[in-house]
This record gives C-alpha cells, sequence and structure tokens, in this order.
C-alpha cells in the first residue's frame, strides 16, 4: 500500500499533484496540508500534526492526531512513521518543499531516513519528483526530460545510462543539473556515497 503524505509546504500545479494521488492511497495530512487536500478537493484518510499552522476545529476528518508543539519530530516525520506502522510500503510526499527553507531540507534528508529502511519514498512538488540515491534507481521518462544529480554527500563510482552527459565510473561533480534523457528510461549506479536525482518532464514548470 502507498501512502500520500500531504504537507505545509507549496504545491505549484494543484492539477497534477492530484493526478499523482490513486485510488487505495492512504491519504495523510501533516497539519496544514490538509488545507491543500482541501483545495483538491480529497478527503484524508488522517490529519495529524500539532496544529500550529492550522485550527484543528477547521478540519472535517474521521481521524485525527493531535501531537504536542514541543516534540523531537516534524510532522512530516510523525506522519511518514504512522505510514510505515500502518502498512504502507511506498511513500509520496506532496507540498514537501517551498515555504520554510528548514522545513523543505528536513523533508529532503527524511527521503534518506525512510529509504534506509528499505521504503522506496520520493517528493513531487509539482514539476519535479525527488528521489533518494544511495544504489541504484531507474526511472521511467520521454526523450527531453530533465535529470539532475546533485551529491547528499561525496559521491563517486557513478554511472548513468540513458542520459545525453555520461558518466562511467566516475565521481559525481559538485551540481549534475540538467542531464537529458536520450530515451524513454534512465538507470543510475552509484558505487559510493549518496546523492539527490531530480526528475523533471520535458515541459513542465510549476
Amino acid at each position: 500500500m502507498r501512502a500520500v503524505i500531504i504537507c505545509g509546504g507549496d504545491i505549484g500545479n494543484y492539477e497534477r499533484a492530484k493526478a499523482c494521488i490513486k485510488p487505495g492511497d492512504m491519504i495523510i495530512c501533516a497539519d496544514s496540508g490538509y488545507a491543500h487536500a482541501k483545495k483538491m478537493n480529497i478527503k484524508p484518510d488522517v490529519v495529524l500534526g500539532d496544529f500550529d499552522s492550522y485550527k484543528k476545529d477547521d478540519v472535517i476528518c474521521d481521524d485525527i492526531k493531535i501531537y504536542p508543539a514541543k516534540k523531537d519530530f516534524t510532522d512530516s516525520e510523525i506522519a511518514a512513521d504512522y505510514a510505515l506502522k500502518n502498512g504502507a510500503d511506498e511513500i509520496l510526499l506532496l507540498a514537501a518543499t517551498g515555504g520554510r527553507l528548514d522545513h523543505t531540507l528536513a523533508n529532503i534528508y527524511l527521503l534518506k531516513t525512510i529509504s534506509q529502511r528499505g521504503i522506496f519514498i520520493s517528493i513531487f512538488d509539482g514539476a519535479s519528483t525527488t528521489y533518494y540515491l544511495s544504489n541504484e534507481l531507474s526511472l521511467k521518462g520521454k526523450k527531453g526530460d530533465l535529470l539532475s544529480l546533485v551529491p547528499f554527500s561525496e559521491a563517486s563510482d557513478i554511472t548513468t545510462w540513458g542520459l545525453e552527459y555520461a558518466l562511467s565510473k566516475q565521481p559525481l561533480p559538485s551540481t549534475g543539473v540538467s542531464n537529458v534523457f536520450i530515451c524513454d528510461g534512465v538507470k543510475i549506479k552509484i558505487g559510493s556515497g549518496e546523492a539527490i536525482a531530480i526528475h523533471t518532464p520535458n515541459g513542465h514548470v510549476i
């Protein structure tokens, strides 16, 4: 089962964001993520958080879970943990970037912590999808799509297939931004270190 966690950041395109949600997904709103769900006319399965950025009394949901404001985890982390404890084997984060930079960085780091638990997780911002990479990653797309690889820490021994600017067991430059799909699928293999992969379909802008 896949869990879709709607966070409190920005959604550049509601139509594209809503199109990502599939029948059978568990919909979790993290605090003010409920405002996004409301705009997309989506009924969440659960709304949780400390409600410091959205009034609990304005939430219409059968399952509302309240957490203290003083806690060791962000609302996004709490939502991801809830998803895993309730059977999710895949997580998609929406509205997890934009707004406060600290929350954006924390959500990107969440890609790492959840991936290391063996769960496939990604972030979609309305235009691009972001993944954590520490081994191999295969992506479907179309010729002309963009792929950026940004080192999360030192990243080396990287090989790519299906990209215009190919790497063959090479270290990742400080920014490997805007590489180009030359076919309908690419593969990236990283031998050492870790990176963030950002896939932007050709022509998609926020």
